[in-house]
């Protein structure tokens, strides 16, 4: 009998390796002789939808032009912080307080905010952009000479959210039939319903092809499983 299929533990990528596996041990003759013909080409169908919603997915338009946009402003806020904590030791005692100031308020607002996600990231980079807008923190930038990496790190800020906008309105006028979850469920469902039917002919009539199909199909089932956790 084939092992009973957990589908919470897949996503939609493991949900096609998992598919497109199983898939890969029917040939034609198997499928005729144990009456899965029409249910393993439902499940072919349903997996070429997932494989194409996982790579509009991947090839978005945006992708690499967002993903260039959240480097520079990572780098740039990598050489602000850099440079206001080597003014924390200058030898200048208005230029010690400017940089204190400074570092103080990038580190309440954006700690390790490269490790954040896209819409985390730039919300705490917007409520910095405002921090930095008051008198004090101008005067602290200005005394720094850093005004120039500063109005970048906005700049490309700015960008990044205008950009990040343009995307969601897109992919939301696009006329998608099926989303990637969707695709995901559809692809697992199919195969379910096709390891059901190869259960029921292993119970009424087994023939040692859909014993040796089960066996190759618990395999695949395992090692996917087991590389999903």
């Amino acid at each position: 009998m084939i092992n009973e299929i957990k589908r919470s533990y897949f996503n939609p990528t493991q949900t096609l390796t998992l598919v497109s596996r199983c898939m890969s041990l029917l040939t034609p003759e198997l499928s005729e002789s144990l009456g899965l013909t029409t249910v393993a080409a439902k499940c072919s169908d349903n997996m070429n939808v997932l494989d194409a919603s996982l790579s509009r997915t991947q090839k978005s338009e945006y992708t690499h032009k967002l993903k260039e946009l959240d480097n520079k402003c990572d780098d740039a806020f990598k050489m602000i912080k850099a440079l206001t904590k080597a003014y924390r030791y200058s030898h200048i005692a208005e230029e010690r307080e400017a940089a204190n100031l400074l570092y103080d308020v990038m580190h309440e607002h954006i700690q390790n905010v490269q490790e954040l996600g896209y819409v985390r990231q730039m919300a705490k980079l917007k409520a910095l952009d405002s921090e930095l807008s008051k008198d004090k923190y101008k005067a602290a930038i200005a005394r720094l000479s850093i005004d120039v990496y500063v109005s970048y790190l906005i700049s490309c800020r700015n960008d990044f959210e205008q950009l990040y906008i343009e995307k969601n309105i897109a992919e939301a006028d696009k006329k998608e039939s099926v989303q990637t979850s969707d695709a995901a469920s559809m692809a697992i469902e199919s195969l379910m319903a096709l390891t059901s039917i190869i259960n029921a002919n292993l119970l009424i009539a087994p023939t040692p092809e859909a014993q040796e199909l089960a066996t190759n199909l618990n395999s695949v089932i395992e090692a996917v499983s087991r590389a999903s956790k």
